[in-house]
């Protein structure tokens, strides 16, 4: 019985000795995974590169479209990828744990704390998600969080912190922060792409003109200098369309998105300049696709640039959508959750609160504006009883509401559809289908009224037999209708 007994205790000792090594074995196939998943996603090096480019930015808001966007597709590729390897057990996972960690500290070295690496490692990426949708000031928060715990983090990770939590600071305006952590960066990690990335940062700061209070807030806003042109604006409230362009843009550099986003709104649905509403309206489909303005935005702008002749803005777009990294970090946390639901509620709480995670009024009454426009333009092409005609060159003849010059082009709404032709090729204006006649709105002046407008001098002028007109004056002409 004892030779049994003895027997079964060893097979025992076995057995749990072969599950403790297969244990230990899989925590450290974890432990790796967790390690080459990090380098992957955090992609340090195209990081500390990009934040020079964005530092750059600061310097004007005249940014070119294509540039921001694939300086944007870009960047949607740091930190996205999701962990895919499987996990121990709990079990497993504290049985290895505990085995490691006694080998550790009889050698003297720290504790392994593997759930400690993930939660750092997806605070850092909620800061950076934050911070690539232009809420720095939710960024900073985080980022501050993540550094109370800077004895925890690797090197790497802290440096990348530091680095990027200065690079908010001076977006927002708080200079002597974003330089002292700049400059601990720059000397901490100097001859490592962090520290050269914050020496460049710096360099650039240095060599950044001072706010100057003689000018005027549009040049300051114009060059760059957000923080004291929203200031000098808020003084002396934009009027004209042009500067509420600007400030609105300064709204968005500084991370006051949302109110951007409803002053880009106000200029797009009002009366201003085409050249503007082209321009606001850019920057609502930009917010929408990468800055966290969600789907809807992005929808709406797209149909807005459709009706202001900015089509190849809205192809640039869809283009950069198609071939861009898709943010997962909403359904990574709420796999985190079941895990760690202290930890992965709060990191979820950061997102909410800047705006990222629930959008759902601003969606609701994006939709609704959508649906009213939709609305508008079926009710115009099912009841046409009068109408614009333009009679082309070649003999072809569109029918429409309204046409609007756009440079060299001539874009007239036909139903739900609008059609562009060369100015040059148009031949006459007029009114078709009853007693009405046709408007001329002016970039500047009076509008001026005519039942027919004939194109001359190849384009560059109309004739109203009474009155010639420099094409480049005119807006629109458009039927009158009541």
């Amino acid at each position: 019985m004892s030779r049994a007994i003895t027997i079964g205790v060893m097979i025992g000792c076995l057995a749990l000795f072969a599950w403790m090594a297969d244990s230990i074995v899989a925590l450290r196939t974890a432990e790796i995974s967790e390690q080459i998943q990090r380098d992957r996603i955090l992609n340090y090096e195209l990081s500390s590169r990009l934040i020079r480019l964005r530092f750059k930015e600061l310097s004007s808001t005249e940014s070119e479209f294509k540039t921001e966007l694939d300086r944007n597709v870009l960047e949607s590729f740091v930190m996205q990828e999701r962990a895919s390897a499987e996990r121990p057990t709990e079990l497993r996972l504290e049985a290895a744990m505990l085995a490691i960690n006694l080998v550790r500290a009889i050698s003297f070295k720290a504790p392994l704390n593997l759930a400690s690496d993930r939660t750092a490692l997806l605070q850092v990426k909620v800061a950076f998600l934050l911070q690539r949708q232009r809420r720095f000031r939710a960024a900073i928060a985080a980022y501050e969080d993540l550094l109370k715990n800077e004895d925890q983090l690797s090197d790497d990770l802290r440096a990348f912190a530091e680095l990027h939590l200065g690079y908010c600071q001076a977006v927002v305006g708080n200079r002597e922060v974003a330089q002292s952590l700049l400059n601990g960066v720059a000397e901490e990690f100097a001859g490592t792409h962090f520290g050269d990335a914050a020496a460049a940062l710096l360099n650039m700061r240095a060599g950044a003109a001072l706010p100057d209070a003689h000018r005027s807030p549009v040049e300051l806003a114009r060059a760059g200098q957000c923080a004291a042109a929203l200031n000098a604006f808020r003084a002396s409230p934009p009027a004209a369309d042009l500067d509420r362009y600007y400030f609105h843009v300064c709204q968005e550099r500084s991370g006051a998105v949302d109110e951007a986003v409803d002053g880009f709104r106000s200029l797009v649905e009002g009366a201003a300049p085409d050249e503007v509403k082209r321009k606001a309206n850019r920057r609502l489909m930009m917010i929408g696709e990468f800055y966290g303005g969600g789907v809807q935005l992005r929808e709406y702008g797209v149909e807005r640039a459709r009706e202001l002749g900015d089509d190849a803005a809205a192809g640039q777009l869809k283009r950069a959508a198609e071939i861009r990294s898709r943010d997962e970090l909403l359904a990574e946390l709420k796999e985190f959750e079941s895990a760690a639901p202290g930890e992965a509620h709060a990191l979820l709480a950061n997102l909410r609160t800047a705006g990222v995670a629930g959008q759902a009024t601003r969606d609701k009454e994006l939709e609704a504006a959508r649906e009213r426009r939709r609305a508008e333009r079926s009710a115009a092409a099912a009841s046409p009883t009068v109408f614009l005609a333009l009679r082309t060159r070649g003999g072809r003849e569109i029918r429409g509401q309204c046409a609007v010059f756009n440079g060299d082009v001539v874009l007239v709404q036909s139903g739900p559809l609008r059609l562009s032709i060369p100015a040059a090729e148009a031949r006459r204006f007029a009114v078709e289908g009853g007693r009405r006649s046709l408007e001329l709105r002016f970039h500047a002046g009076p509008a001026l009224h005519a039942q027919r407008i004939e194109v001359i001098d190849g384009g560059a002028a109309l004739s109203t037999g009474a009155r010639t007109i420099e094409r480049s004056a005119v807006k629109e002409i458009c039927i009158v209708h009541g």
